[in-house]
């Protein structure tokens, strides 16, 4: 096991077209704290969430590059843009731990599309945001005990 110091990260995305897209998107895979992650967006909510946007961090591949009993604590936070790059909102500061059995978490916006539109988050129909991230902890353990226990969401 070993803990590393990680600096904070920004990643940035713009998604064309917005108000036609309807399944799950996934950005490219980018480097961060050992492991590769994504970011993947639901336009029509996620998980009960039916019309909300949703924006999700994630391990990318967790089982193809990271090994039995893997953690990563993570601080992350995702800011919308309009256009000219100014700050529309900004959520909460989420923490998590990521581990195999939570590979991904994030942020439902309680907007409805025309919501988005009017609000000003898809000025020429393209959505833009940025999430910040810090990897607060990385774990990686080859194997795991039956003591073993995980974090979900401070339960």
């Amino acid at each position: 096991m070993g803990t590393e110091l990680f600096s904070w990260e920004l990643f940035t995305w713009g998604i064309d077209n917005f108000s036609e897209r309807k399944d799950v998107m996934k950005s490219d895979p980018f480097s961060s704290g050992g492991c590769n992650w994504w970011i993947e967006v639901y336009p029509k909510g996620h998980r009960g969430h039916d019309d909300g946007l949703a924006v999700h961090l994630g391990v990318a591949h967790p089982d193809e590059s990271l090994r039995p009993g893997w953690r990563r604590r993570v601080r992350f936070y995702i800011v919308y843009l309009d256009q000219s790059g100014q700050e529309l909102c900004r959520t909460p500061d989420i923490s998590r731990l990521f581990c195999n059995e939570i590979p991904g978490c994030g942020h439902t916006l309680e907007f409805t599309l025309t919501e988005l539109q009017e609000k000003g988050f898809l000025e020429n129909n393209k959505l833009r945001f940025q999430i910040y991230m810090h990897v607060l902890e990385v774990v990686n353990q080859v194997k795991s005990t039956k003591d073993d226990m995980v974090d979900f969401h401070g339960v």
